[in-house]
């Protein structure tokens, strides 16, 4: 299984151990808040964008995504993780082409660029 890139951000697939000492964010649209369940949401956010404000998110209500598919978004250290399971799901973007997301588990990583020049690495704003 490949990777899968939306604008500045790829989604790359990892491994369970990678993931085991995450902590849930988001599960299912909904939003873990010490130990409870809050804000309920039918897309979740894999990114927010720098520059524009806007988000790279799953979204669970999209005609696109596949019945009984579900997702959910862990942080280790400000390293998100995103599990799908039960069918394809939706990445959506404002500025970007949706995509269907196959089931797995991935590690969301912002794109890098390097810059000759200034001999310096700096992430993509999106």
């Amino acid at each position: 299984m490949g990777f899968y890139q939306q604008g500045d951000v790829k989604l790359h697939p990892c491994t369970l151990a990678e993931m085991t000492s995450t902590k849930p964010m988001y599960r299912n649209g909904q939003r873990f808040q010490a130990g409870t369940m809050a804000e309920t949401r039918t897309d979740l956010s894999v990114a927010e964008g720098e520059a524009t404000g806007h988000a790279h998110r799953i979204d669970l209500e999209c005609a696109t995504t596949e019945a009984g598919a579900t997702a959910e978004v862990r942080e280790l250290f400000g390293q998100r993780f995103l599990i799908v399971t039960g069918g394809r799901v939706t990445l959506t973007h404002e500025e970007h082409a949706a995509q269907l997301i196959e089931p797995g588990m991935y590690r969301v990583d912002i794109v890098k660029e390097y810059d000759p020049l200034a001999r310096i690495t700096r992430f993509v704003a999106d």
